[in-house]
């Protein structure tokens, strides 16, 4: 029989490991792999644990999203300016100045909507003997019109009887799954459907008038001073709501 002696005094043990560890390469990279193993496993753990949002399980469900409410509030009720030939008119404004009404709603879209009242009744004057039965005829005025944000691809356009500008605040996001929309947790969705910040910035909205006389006759003279706008802005709101999916809920109306 081969007996095997072993030295039972542990610091003479522990010496003898701590020696052979300095002498020997192969047991250096091995006392380092094992090391490295023992410190990345809890500290992965709690690296998943603090970039891991407790919501996350609720990318794996399936969403829908329902406008719950839409409509308009007046920003700047129905007001007139005149303009003489070639002068410009701007309303200069921010979010900040937004009505009470507002306060909370999911702005989505800013609209100008204008009309040029010279274009039913002009304004033009006329001076002469012979107004009475050979005056001549009016000429339209125009007005250039136009608004502008950061946020939103600016409009401008120019017309003899009015139009309708708007600044689009929100895009509607594309979801790869639409409409059942899953890989993303309901907060993240919300932020996605949300145009609080896409409202902020200046906003600007332009007048500028050209005014034209009417052809005078031998017998009539014609002249025009202004041309008159009247404009409205509104504010556009859309207020959206997330729900779960399941089978008892129709995709489609």
């Amino acid at each position: 029989m081969v007996k095997i002696e072993f030295d039972a005094d542990p610091s003479k043990f522990i010496k003898n490991s701590v020696s052979k560890l300095k002498t020997s390469r192969h047991l250096q990279i091995a006392a380092v792999v094992v090391f490295l193993l023992l410190v990345s496993q809890p500290s992965y753990s709690l690296y998943l644990d603090i970039t891991t949002p407790a919501n996350a399980h609720e990318r794996e469900n399936h969403y829908i999203v329902l406008e719950e409410d839409r409509g308009s509030i007046t920003w700047v009720a129905s007001t007139q300016v005149s303009l003489s030939d070639e002068e410009s008119f701007s309303v200069i404004m921010d979010e900040s100045q937004f009505p009470g009404e507002a306060d909370g709603m999911n702005i989505v879209m800013v609209t100008l909507d204008f009309y040029v009242i010279d274009y039913d009744v002009d304004n033009e004057d006329t001076s002469g003997i012979g107004c009475t039965w050979n005056d001549g005829e009016d000429a339209y005025d125009s007005v250039a019109a136009s608004v502008d944000h950061p946020s939103a691809s600016s409009s401008n356009v120019v017309t003899e009887y009015g139009d309708y500008l708007r600044l689009d605040m929100f895009e509607y996001p594309e979801f790869d799954t639409f409409p059942l929309i899953t890989g993303y947790t309901v907060e993240e969705i919300e932020e996605m459907l949300d145009a609080s910040d896409d409202v902020k910035g200046e906003y600007s909205f332009n007048f500028t008038g050209f005014v034209e006389a009417g052809e005078s006759t031998t017998e009539c003279e014609r002249s025009d001073s202004s041309v008159t706008v009247e404009y409205e802005i509104l504010l556009y709101y859309s207020e959206f709501s997330v729900m779960e999916w399941n089978d008892e809920i129709p995709l489609w109306g």
